[in-house]
């Protein structure tokens, strides 16, 4: 009787689009990487409120006001039935806004914590417009600027962006803006990467089976010493790349952004479904292992 019980329980969170808790990464149930879990960037979001010890959505937090012409907005913000919610709405600039700012408010949440090194893990269902839905972590900490997005991702089929990019893949990179005691010339060489603008990048975009906005699915990021790697639902998914340049601890994000080479939605704008986070977790190696 008890195991159908937790069966129905297993099967009612489901249909709610919440999973029951699980110690282990998707990647690893059967944990021969001897993980453990790392509180500070775990968070269930069984509050009735975001838990301000371990995120902010205070623009000094998070380093920067939203990429033009979608300004954060920690009204978008929200966290309802297990569920952290990142919304968008249409809207007009007024005096207290920056320059080159307008129509569109979005959303971002940074850690309060910092980390280096482990396997970090979401379970999400992206938003259902072209505002990007993300989940990475960055720290510009003024002697070293590093970013590492296990996904950037668009909703909204019907429409083509303008980097071809679709709800039915996944697009990871890192980019190192500046490592401290490296020259901006020498970071390709030291850090596996190409100079693209402002930064040095490296990354790829992976077919997916299915559409990112549609349903709650599992992304993982493994990162250790030597090597980056994303996960989907427990399996691998593109290269593993270098990361000689990811040492240094650095915030986790989740936020909302109107990107122009992904596409900026036609005006006038309609809500979209939000980017929903049901759980995030983290583990670190135990000792004897990288």
């Amino acid at each position: 009787m008890l195991q159908l019980i937790c069966c129905f329980c297993c099967i009612l969170l489901s249909a709610l689009g919440h999973s029951a808790p699980s110690p282990l990464p998707a990647s690893d149930p059967a944990n021969h990487g001897h993980w453990v879990p790392f509180a500070p960037l775990t968070d269930e979001f069984d509050t009735n409120a975001l838990d301000s010890t371990r995120w902010s959505t205070a623009p000094r937090d998070i380093g920067w006001a939203g990429r033009a012409p979608g300004l954060f907005d920690p009204t978008n913000t929200a966290v309802a039935d297990g569920t952290l919610l990142l919304g968008t709405r249409a809207a007009r600039r007024n005096a207290s806004w920056p320059a080159g700012f307008d129509n569109f408010t979005t959303s971002a949440v940074h850690s309060v914590n910092r980390t280096a090194h482990g396997y970090f893990e979401v379970r999400s269902r992206s938003g259902s417009s072209c505002i990007s839905s993300s989940f990475w972590f960055h720290q510009n900490s003024g002697g070293s600027w590093t970013e590492i997005d296990v996904f950037e991702s668009t909703g909204n089929s019907s429409t083509t962006t303008r980097g071809g990019e679709t709800p039915r893949q996944i697009c990871s990179h890192t980019h190192v803006f500046k490592l401290a005691g490296v020259a901006t010339a020498d970071l390709p060489g030291k850090c596996g990467c190409k100079l693209e603008g402002a930064a040095c990048s490296v990354g790829a975009c992976t077919p997916l089976p299915f559409a990112v906005d549609d349903a709650f699915h599992t992304y993982g990021l493994q990162w250790n010493a030597t090597t980056w790697q994303v996960f989907v639902d427990g399996a691998a998914v593109g290269p593993a790349f270098d990361a000689a340049c990811l040492q240094e601890p650095i915030g986790m994000d989740f936020d909302r952004e109107t990107m122009p080479f992904m596409r900026v939605p036609d005006s006038p704008f309609v809500t979209d479904r939000p980017f929903a986070i049901d759980y995030v977790r983290a583990w670190k190696q135990g000792a004897g292992t990288e």
